[in-house]
């Protein structure tokens, strides 16, 4: 099957992600100067947030059981996912909408209230979310924002980088070696699951760019699925053009994972020029796994980028600001360095190679459709 990788989608994903990294550090900064920060920290240093606090512990010890508990029959397979996935979607969700409240009413109405309002609120979009899909992007967005938010508060900035550095070797080998994560990624979409974010368009592909073995083969499945019936399909393939649909997934570790490094960085290294600096790399890092999709159109691992450029602006912030010396920002930049072009280099190793046009092309006529007699327009 031809595939394709549109503009539109890219820039899309781009957006979104660039959304929820200013849009989470926005509410950390709400949360660290409102001390709003006690309800995402596992503690007990403000006793109005306790109750918070417990239910933080109560969901992890559960996803902990539920993960240890889990079953080999495909049925319980599939309810525990559904399970975990109202749990972390829920309540991450929980905590950013407690937090938006808090940002946006003030001391209008009792902590009770927002209390309240924001379980309603997470409970809903978990209903939502599996009969509208604009709802199951929604519910991954504030997931992850929850998750990056908590994650950020509670670990230090070292560590934070270094859960990167983890999940960005976890990634590689789960996409270009093993392929498991591929085939998580698969599952999750077939069921719906909010753990993924899905962008889909139509592009119009020229016929010249897939070969005609593979433009023939795909006018015949078009032909077969009836989706020639629809005018704009047949006047693309007359003006030999082949629409395709344009789909691109993810993750919601490759969203909550660098806004943790984000996070974490405002909360324990206290300079706003790090983070800013931060959520810039992070947004050219899923720039460059995007330009990679593109480019090869295979399953990529979009944590490696990020911690690449992640890496590098930390080791050369960190000279400037006399943090670190050279050596150890030679470290940090080489590491960075080393990541990108070990990913790249898989990412091309076993791209498709493209078909050269041998033979004139003529676009099909199925059914005795009668293609419009200029083809230029």
């Amino acid at each position: 099957m031809i595939k394709v990788i549109g503009n539109r989608g890219i820039l899309e994903v781009i957006a979104i992600f660039s959304v929820v990294m200013l849009v989470g550090f926005l509410i950390a900064d709400y949360a660290i100067k409102t001390s709003s920060v006690y309800i995402l920290l596992n503690s007990l240093q403000s006793p109005q947030f306790v109750d918070v606090s417990y239910m933080l512990d109560a969901v992890l010890v559960l996803i902990i059981a539920m993960l240890l508990l889990k079953r080999n029959s495909a049925a319980s397979k599939s309810l525990l996912f559904r399970m975990l996935e109202g749990i972390v979607v829920g309540f991450s969700s929980y905590f950013v909408f407690l937090l938006v409240l808090l940002m946006g009413l003030g001391h209008l109405y009792t902590l009770t209230d927002y209390y309240a309002v924001a379980g309603m609120a997470a409970v809903v979009l978990v209903l939502l979310k599996n009969d509208y899909p604009v709802f199951k992007n929604i519910a991954m967005v504030t997931s992850s924002m929850g998750v990056g938010l908590i994650l950020g508060f509670n670990f230090s900035f070292i560590y934070a980088v270094a859960i990167l550095a983890a999940v960005a070797i976890y990634d590689y080998i789960g996409v270009f070696r093993t392929g498991s994560i591929v085939k998580m990624a698969s599952a999750m979409s077939s069921e719906n699951m909010s753990f993924l974010m899905g962008v889909s368009d139509m592009e119009y592909v020229p016929v010249q760019s897939v070969g005609i073995k593979d433009a023939l083969e795909y006018e015949r499945y078009l032909e077969r699925s009836h989706k020639l019936d629809n005018p704009r399909y047949r006047k693309a393939v007359a003006r030999g053009r082949l629409p395709v649909l344009s789909q691109i997934s993810l993750g919601e570790g490759d969203v909550s994972l660098p806004l943790m490094a984000i996070v974490s960085s405002f909360y324990y290294l206290s300079n706003p020029m790090i983070t800013y600096g931060l959520i810039v790399s992070a947004i050219m890092g899923i720039s460059v796994t995007m330009l990679l999709l593109k480019r090869y159109k295979r399953p990529l691992p979009a944590v490696p980028p990020l911690f690449a450029s992640i890496s590098i602006f930390v080791g050369i912030a960190f000279l400037f600001l006399h943090t670190y010396t050279l050596t150890n920002t030679a470290a940090l930049v080489g590491v960075g360095m080393a990541v990108l072009v070990i990913d790249v280099a898989a990412a091309s190793r076993n791209r498709e190679k493209k078909r050269k046009v041998s033979q004139k092309y003529m676009p099909r006529n199925p059914s005795g459709i009668a293609w419009p007699a200029d083809r230029s327009k």
